[in-house]
């Protein structure tokens, strides 16, 4: 007899049992052991392909829901995503959480584990999400300590509405026609909606029929908002124009949201002083007591200047005139008041341009007819002072060229401690002391720099050593570059050697291997030592600035001494976009006829602690910031390009002087938590220009 046993897709058959044989008792023990180890077989199967499937994961975004809208004030939601996974896995497993918000790139939130889980992930993305589409994408990652993984998905789309910031003035007072003159009280209510992280603001303008303007601001902290306690000095016989702006302004860079600035209100104010006429024998005296800022005062840093005066006057007979005081800048009223109470005062608030300003108060005595009884003026002259703030660059690229010997002309020296200028020992055609034999290059990364005005650029280079004598004149003029170069790896140490061998940085090599700019490179050189070098580029022939050194003036101790060039045209150029930034050359048309060389450090110098090193090359930027904060360009505007002055400090560009303050939140250091404190303080969203 043979047992019969078939396995097929887990499914167990086991033949009839049919006797064949003498021996009865083995056929059936066979047959029973045969069925019952498929049955084993089967059960084992049916485990192993429940645990394979109970490992695959789940998972599922809750919140928010498919299609939800989220209604908002704020233009920065943070959104709370809340997962469920689910998974039974086999020890050794691992299950991490992955989301992706609005295709960005993916990022690892945690390993969830086994069972089932919910996570609430709170969603910042650039200080939150804006208003607009957006939409979540989780994944869950299983990978099994066999090395195989896989992975599940789960996809929302939401929707963030910003319910719009609104004002309305509702109500206002005075309203047209004709009031008294007097201190004329102006009420009225504002309703309105905004974010917590918008203001208010209510401006108030009062504008005589001669152009004087009177002004009161307001923040407004509640809605409805209630206009109280707001009084403006009016003059008898004059039409005035009121005007009430509301705005809602974004702090976190949107600007203004709202804005309401229909209500205007045109009245006249007719007399009520029941002033008498005044008898020719009328007495009065007029002066003014008080007028701040006082004469010689200078404000730093401050262009909002708060001015102030008081005056005292008399009348007998009382009863026919009143006082009016006036103050003026530079021959502008600013404001004007009068009363027939004393004493009289006024002040106001004004922005000032940098420079001398002449501000002045007069009070007069007006009869009913408005003539003159008596008068008094004061003046004082103030100094609006803005800081000039700097900044110093380092070099990022300098090297230096040579044409004295037939054998430097394709050499390149970008890793030597020094820049060198100056004449040659003969070769290529040239005699000996010939002069612009050896030229210097330097280059600074000014490329995200603003169009500042500048009122100062100066390069700075630090003097190394010299060749020649104790007479030696020496007149280095600098030109602008007008191509691309490549600072190079060659360094010449004792005996022409190169690299860490011969005392240079481990990356250099001698100048006759290095690969960068040369006198004269591949297609420029009959050396086949040449192919390997860039040939220098051309520059512009008028000299920018030039310095006279004497050697003899430095021959005891010349390490070390700063030599200084005017370079601002040349430098506001660069920064007007109007010529492009390759660098500088150095050079020296001059010559007593023999060999003589001026040295000056280059960046590798300290980077490399080489030995003898002095400072590196610097450019050093000097302009006048504004007065607004964040205003680092002085252009009266917040934008991108002030928020590139920090980063290129923050990134290590550039190196801020003692009056640029960049510490935007005051923590005593400048980073990138700096960089974000001064994009709340863009004028326009996003940091666009003002213009």
């Amino acid at each position: 007899m043979e047992p019969a046993f078939k396995f097929s897709n887990y499914k167990l058959t086991c033949e009839p049992f049919v006797y064949r044989g003498n021996n009865a008792f083995k056929v059936l023990s066979d047959w029973v052991t045969v069925c019952l180890r498929g049955v084993i077989l089967l059960l084992m199967n049916a485990l192993l392909l429940n645990i394979a499937s109970a490992a695959v994961p789940s998972v599922e975004i809750l919140s928010p829901a498919e299609n939800e809208t989220i209604t908002t004030t704020s233009l920065s939601t943070i959104v709370d995503i809340k997962v469920k996974s689910q998974t039974a896995i086999a020890s050794g497993t691992s299950v991490e959480l992955y989301l992706k918000v609005d295709g960005r790139d993916e990022f690892y939130v945690d390993e969830v584990g086994a069972g089932t889980v919910h996570k609430t992930i709170e969603l910042v993305a650039s200080g939150g999400l804006r208003p607009g589409s957006h939409s979540v994408r989780a994944r869950i990652h299983i990978v099994e300590p066999t090395g195989a993984s896989g992975d599940e998905f789960d996809t929302v789309n939401f929707t963030i509405n910003r319910i719009a910031a609104s004002v309305d003035v509702a109500i206002m007072r005075p309203e047209d026609g004709s009031i008294e003159s007097g201190d004329v009280p102006v009420n009225g209510t504002v309703t309105f909606t905004k974010d917590s992280t918008d203001t208010a603001r209510l401006t108030l303008t009062m504008r005589r029929e001669d152009g004087q303007v009177q002004a009161k601001d307001q923040v407004m902290s509640v809605s409805p908002y209630t206009i109280d306690g707001v009084t403006f000095n009016l003059e008898e016989f004059k039409n005035y124009t009121l005007a009430a702006v509301a705005t809602i302004r974004d702090d976190l860079g949107a600007g203004e949201v709202a804005r309401d600035d229909s209500n205007v209100v045109n009245f006249r104010v007719e007399s009520s002083t029941g002033l008498e006429e005044a008898p020719p024998d009328t007495e009065a005296e007029a002066s003014i007591t008080s007028l701040i800022p006082v004469d010689g005062s200078t404000f730093v840093n401050q262009s909002l200047v708060n001015i102030s005066a008081t005056a005292d006057f008399s009348v007998i007979p009382a009863g026919v005139a009143r006082g009016e005081l006036a103050i003026l800048v530079d021959d502008a009223a600013e404001y004007v008041g009068s009363s027939q109470d004393l004493p009289l005062s006024g002040d106001v608030l004004i922005n000032l341009s940098p420079g001398k300003h002449v501000v002045s108060a007069l009070v007069s005595v007006l009869d009913r007819d408005g003539r003159v009884l008596a008068a008094d003026s004061m003046e004082s002259e103030i100094t609006v002072v803005l800081p000039i703030v700097t900044l110093e660059f380092n070099s990022e690229a300098d090297s230096y060229v040579r044409t004295d010997l037939d054998v430097r002309r394709n050499d390149n020296y970008g890793r030597q401690e020094f820049i060198a200028v100056g004449t040659g020992r003969g070769g290529n055609g040239k005699p000996f002391g010939a002069a612009d034999a050896i030229r210097g290059l330097v280059r600074f990364d000014t490329s995200f720099m603003p169009h500042i005005q500048l009122n100062d650029a100066v390069l700075e280079l630090t003097l190394h050593s010299f060749d020649g004598f104790p007479t030696s004149v020496f007149t280095v003029d600098v030109h602008r570059l007008l191509g691309t170069w490549i600072e190079g790896n060659g360094f010449e140490g004792p005996g022409s050697r190169g690299g860490a061998s011969g005392g240079g940085p481990v990356d250099s090599v001698d100048p006759d291997s290095a690969f960068g700019v040369a006198w004269a490179g591949a297609g420029d050189n009959p050396d086949i030592n040449a192919d390997n070098n860039q040939s220098q580029p051309h520059f512009d022939m008028q000299v920018a600035a030039s310095v006279n050194l004497i050697y003899g003036v430095f021959s005891q101790s010349p390490a070390g001494a700063a030599v200084q060039w005017d370079i601002t045209s040349l430098v506001q150029d660069w920064l007007n976009e109007s010529t492009s930034n390759f660098g500088l050359l150095l050079r020296d048309v001059t010559t007593d006829g023999g060999f003589r060389g001026v040295r000056f450090g280059s960046r590798e110098g300290n980077l490399f602690m080489l030995p003898g090193a002095v400072d590196e090359p610097r450019l050093m930027l000097s302009w006048t910031s504004g007065s607004i904060p964040g205003d680092l360009s002085g252009d009266n505007c917040v934008d991108r390009g002030d928020l590139n002055i920090v980063l290129s400090v923050v990134r290590g560009k550039a190196t801020p002087g003692p009056n640029l303050n960049l510490d935007f939140n005051a923590d005593g250091d400048v980073n990138i938590a700096d960089a974000r404190a001064l994009v709340l303080l863009f004028t326009n969203p996003r940091g666009l220009p003002c213009q």
